[in-house]
């Protein structure tokens, strides 16, 4: 019985991690599909790891993006096309970004694991463990 909880549980997981995932997919595809390309002149740029936290301002608003920084390169003082929709300010998104690709792979991984998951719990299988003798 405590075998089939923890599947349950497991099951879950990947169920409520879509959720959000969902939410902001929705929210970049209005941007994506509705947005218009603005100017925006960066402030700031702080980098680590190939991971890029880009500080820009746009309508005299001091705004943030992230961007995997050993795809682009963006110096102080840049000024950079992004895509833009009023009500989404958080959601500044390159003008060739497509917002779909990632989705997709997201979706595909979180069903995967729910549908292993779901299996697990119907048949109650232990997963064997490649230690144990």
């Amino acid at each position: 019985m405590k075998n089939r909880i923890f599947w349950a549980i497991l099951t879950l997981i990947p169920i409520g991690l879509s959720i959000p995932i969902s939410i902001s997919f929705v929210h970049e595809y209005k941007v994506y599909s509705n947005g218009k390309i603005v100017n925006v002149c960066i402030t700031k740029n702080e980098s680590s790891n190939n991971k890029s936290t880009m500080f820009f301002d746009y309508d005299g608003k001091n705004y943030s993006s992230f961007f995997h920084s050993s795809t682009y390169d963006f110096n102080i003082g840049d000024t950079i096309q992004l895509r833009y929709l009023k009500g989404y300010e958080h959601y500044f998104l390159l003008p060739n970004y497509n917002p779909c690709y990632w989705a997709i792979i997201d979706y595909l991984i979180f069903t995967i694991m729910a549908i292993a998951f779901i299996y697990y719990f119907i048949k109650n299988k232990n997963i064997p463990n490649p230690y144990s003798k």
